[in-house]
């Protein structure tokens, strides 16, 4: 269809040019003039632009611009656009904590109901904080695409980080809002819309918080067993320094700085000051023993600070914390490399070997290292002549002769059984096809680049030419097979069968004698 465009335009593609190579050179200054078809007509340089302008006026081009004309229809949308599962995990944690913490069974007439409040924040602020689990996994799984695309120079880290928290944000109103417009008055917390507004808001900050520390924890792991070892003892460190499992009083000395840096600490101080301090708790049990209002004295008893100021001071710190987390996120995959990552090296010997064949100079042996003796087949004193004469170096072939085969392939598919994930997300088909009528062929001596993007199917049509997804053999026939190609030929048929059954007995393989070789590649 774009041949028919450019043909339409005066340009005709030759049937010895591929496709792409001419759709490289038909816009270049300096290439265009030889595919300029129309003879009866002087040729001009056509550039981009009016390629563009007529284009937008060509059927296609019009066919284009009425369908981005009409809105999508969302009904067609795939299954898996939307992913809903952690919402309705968070939806289904609030639907627990709200019959857990049931209004009707929760009183406020001792300290010990305070401490069954306090409980209850706290299990709030956890479900949000592991809310923001998966944002950890998430950012390991997506990595090696951004590396690769980093290294290449297509953007900055900041680039790829700044968007990725702020598409987060709409997420935390829908998944915040959830848990706290369900559990809120269900557990009987504090009935003013202030303090019910402070409390969302807060939790909206600790959602931000928590997915930006875990795409730190991410970033700086780049690998998902370190990352979930790295977060695990986060979490540890984070929930028991936080001021609730441990209250201050009773944190070792040595241990305190822990309470200061612990964003849990922040977050637990100040949505129990934000309830404690509210009208449903100033009252005073016995003014005989202590003139205090009850949510005071159930602050202190749990080492909670007693001053208003603190919900801003922690509202402060959730947004310093997560500023800090998301910026040494940036950091992290601006400066750190993936694992793995070596890049490959010459040796200096087989630099200046690859140097003579080359420009054909003359290869000083006595100049290469001791022990890096090669097999090169080609005579010093003929090198010296050839070198003398100036005629072109001896070619180098291969020491075994082999025929050269020209490799011809037509309408090549291949199918697997539908994954069970995408069966879930909506999918009906039962196979999935991987290579869609692929055809081409490869001639000796000429080197052939196979190129595609990730997971379009490479390997996999290297794999189906070379007859290693054909699947239709026993692991006896496997067995059989590979003992006749590593034992020596002295040993006969029944000597091999033999020796095959005393295999598998050995390694318990029995009972999958009669069973298809699958999924066992490599």
């Amino acid at each position: 269809m774009c041949l028919n465009f450019f043909e339409s335009m005066g340009f005709r593609c030759p049937e010895r040019k591929g496709v792409a190579d001419f759709l490289q050179e038909v816009t270049s200054k300096k290439d265009q003039r030889q595919y300029w078809a129309r003879r009866d007509e002087p040729y001009r340089f056509v550039t981009v632009k009016e390629f563009v302008t007529a284009f937008k006026s060509f059927h296609t081009g019009r066919a284009i611009a009425n369908e981005l004309a009409v809105p999508f229809d969302k009904s067609k949308s795939h299954p898996a656009a939307l992913t809903t599962t952690r919402t309705f995990q968070l939806m289904l944690m609030s639907v627990i904590s709200m019959t857990l913490f049931f209004r009707t069974k929760m009183k406020r007439d001792s300290v010990t109901d305070g401490g069954i409040y306090i409980g209850a924040l706290f299990f709030g602020v956890l479900m949000i904080m592991f809310n923001g689990f998966s944002e950890m996994a998430l950012t390991v799984f997506k990595l090696p695409v951004f590396f690769k695309q980093r290294d290449l120079l297509f953007f900055p880290a900041w680039s790829y980080t700044i968007p990725s928290w702020i598409l987060k944000i709409p997420i935390t109103f829908i998944e915040v809002g959830g848990y706290t417009f369900l559990t809120y008055y269900v557990i009987g917390f504090d009935p003013n819309v202030g303090r019910f507004v402070k409390q969302y808001l807060l939790l909206l900050a600790v959602n931000q918080m928590a997915s930006a520390l875990f795409r730190f924890i991410g970033g700086i792991a780049r690998n998902m067993i370190v990352s979930n070892v790295f977060a695990s003892f986060m979490l540890l460190v984070v929930m028991v320094l936080g001021g609730f499992i441990l209250v201050r009083e009773k944190i070792k000395k040595w241990w305190i700085w822990g309470y200061w840096i612990s964003p849990m600490m922040y977050a637990q101080n100040a949505i129990s000051v934000n309830e404690m301090l509210g009208h449903s708790w100033n009252k005073i049990l016995d003014s005989r023993t202590s003139n205090e209002t009850l949510g005071v004295q159930v602050l202190k008893s749990r080492g909670v600070f007693t001053e208003a100021k603190w919900y801003w001071i922690g509202f402060g710190a959730m947004i310093g914390f997560t500023l800090l987390f998301n910026t040494l996120f940036t950091l992290a995959l601006t400066y750190l490399r993936p694992y793995g990552n070596s890049r490959p090296s010459v040796s200096e010997e087989e630099l200046k070997e690859k140097h003579a064949n080359i420009t054909g100079e003359l290869l000083d042996v006595n100049n290469l290292a001791s022990g890096s003796t090669r097999s090169t087949g080609i005579n010093t004193e003929s090198d010296s002549r050839t070198a003398e004469d100036g005629s072109s170096p001896a070619q180098r072939g291969m020491i075994l002769p082999f025929v050269p085969l020209s490799l011809t392939f037509d309408d090549v598919r291949y199918s697997v059984d539908m994954p069970p994930e995408m069966k879930a997300q909506g999918v009906v088909e039962d196979r999935l096809e991987l290579l869609k009528g692929v055809s081409g062929s490869f001639r000796p001596g000429v080197l052939t680049a196979l190129m595609g993007v990730s997971g379009a199917g490479k390997t996999t049509l290297m794999d189906v030419l070379a007859g290693r997804k054909d699947w239709r053999v026993t692991v006896y026939e496997s067995l059989l097979f590979s003992a006749w190609l590593r034992l020596p030929k002295e040993v006969d048929s029944n000597k091999r069968k033999i020796f095959i059954e005393e295999v598998m007995e050995l390694v318990e393989l029995k009972p999958l004698r009669e069973m298809l070789w699958s999924g066992f590649l490599g």
